[in-house]
């Protein structure tokens, strides 16, 4: 995850190339007036998306027969969202392998002016024909590797 250092906006925004914006909702709120912690799952389910519709250029991607596939996710609060509050959802890839990618994700609030919240989570690819992981398609590869300067790490 990110360094200890805050962030500035601009400093965020250069970190984590495939972002987007969207106002936290009053029925995301749960009994403590902050934003419910389930909620934090999808707004990094929808950074995952987003990241891979960029890298994609926004084509449809079809991924069937193979697609990803959450495997773990690991979130660290750092201060509690509230309603209303317009956050960003900044997205990217710092390891990937034949099978699986690593991304980590961080949530800036313009309320808060710093990240609030950030994720480390694992995807592998998966045949959900053969029920068995797969090799990362070649595009998703390329797109990363252009996007944030990746490379994939074969073993071999």
């Amino acid at each position: 995850m990110t360094s200890k250092k805050q962030l500035s906006k601009e400093e965020f925004l250069d970190l984590y190339k495939a972002t987007f914006r969207l106002p936290t909702q009053w029925g995301e709120l749960d009994l403590g007036g902050h934003i419910n912690n389930v909620v934090y799952m999808r707004y990094f389910e929808s950074g995952r998306v987003a990241y891979l519709q960029k890298i994609v250029e926004n084509k449809r991607f079809d991924f069937t027969p193979v697609g990803p596939v959450l495997a773990s996710i690991e979130v660290h609060y750092k201060v509690p969202l509230f309603f209303p509050d317009t956050i960003t959802i900044g997205t990217r890839v710092i390891n990937m392998d034949e099978y699986s990618l690593i991304m980590e994700a961080a949530i800036w609030s313009e309320q808060h002016r710093r990240i609030t919240t950030e994720a480390k989570a694992r995807l592998v690819f998966y045949d959900f024909r053969t029920q068995q992981k797969a090799p990362i398609p070649q595009e998703v590869v390329e797109g990363i590797t252009a996007l944030d300067g990746i490379e994939q790490q074969l073993q071999g």
